[in-house]
């Protein structure tokens, strides 16, 4: 979880998908991607990584996990890993 958002905001862990789900606690079951990583889904319970971080073609963290269809950006990740209302 990540406890200091200004922290957050300064660094480039907004723009680094690998970064940001080590930051937001998604390392286990991660795996590497060409443009980022495979994570758990923070939507739902699951014991696989089904939800792609990447760089998306306009230079933004996307999120689209491949099981439910959820998708956000960076800032929606943050949001509902830390169960705020988006």
């Amino acid at each position: 979880m990540i406890d200091d958002v200004t922290t957050l905001r300064r660094s480039s862990k907004l723009s680094d998908p690998r970064e940001l789900a080590r930051a937001l606690g998604l390392e286990q079951g991660m795996q590497r991607q060409s443009r980022g990583v495979l994570v758990r889904c923070p939507n739902h319970d699951e014991k696989n990584a089904s939800c792609s971080v990447i760089v998306g073609a306009d230079g933004t963290v996307q999120c689209r996990c491949h099981a439910c269809g959820w998708s956000a950006d960076a800032l929606g990740l943050v949001a509902k890993v830390n169960g705020l209302d988006t």
